[in-house]
């Protein structure tokens, strides 16, 4: 089985770039076929995937909160982060205004 053993970085909002790393972290497999953050699909997110190394980009959760990191390749094999990614939703901007 894939271990992932690293997850950089481990928290940020809809469209952050994340490199998830680890040893095999597709199973042995040669494809990733699903990605899910925290339940929520990210797969059409994926940037590139190797058995070594996956970036992809945050989707858009529903709310703030955080979960693992779970991968299922091409060959149904599962590999599940021990480290959890946590979603920061933006719920302020200061100032309100600016110049202009």
């Amino acid at each position: 089985d894939g271990t992932i053993t690293s997850l950089v970085p481990s928290a940020g909002q809809a469209g952050t770039l994340v490199h998830l790393s680890g040893t095999e972290v597709l199973g042995y497999a040669t494809g990733l076929a699903e990605l899910l953050v925290n339940t929520v699909d990210a797969t059409a997110n994926v940037l590139n995937a190797t058995t070594t190394d996956v970036f992809f980009t945050v989707p858009v959760f529903g709310t703030a909160g955080s979960g693992v990191v779970q991968i299922t390749s091409n060959a149904s094999t599962v590999t599940e982060s021990a480290l959890d990614f946590t979603f920061a939703e933006i719920t302020s901007v200061q100032p309100a205004s600016g110049q202009g």
